[in-house]
């Protein structure tokens, strides 16, 4: 949902924490994060989905709000 801001937000912060010369070492060491997330989610969303179909199918999406929750905790 917040998936595009998350992204911008972390850049300003960053770019404001971190020295100029050192921004683009930064920046590729996030992008390689938000570009593997995709890999690492899919597997891991398909397991919790799997294993508590039977006993409870709205668990990805707690997961999912826990998830969420704890990255806007980090921005406060």
């Amino acid at each position: 949902m917040f998936c595009g801001l998350i992204s911008i937000v972390i850049r300003s912060i960053l770019s404001k924490l971190v020295p100029k010369d050192e921004l683009g070492k930064v920046y590729s060491f996030v992008a390689s994060g938000e570009a593997a997330m995709p890999i690492i989610a899919a597997p891991l969303y398909n397991l919790v989905y799997r294993s508590t179909v039977s006993t409870f199918p709205g668990t990805v999406y707690m997961m999912s709000t826990v998830f969420n929750l704890f990255i806007l905790l980090c921005f406060m």
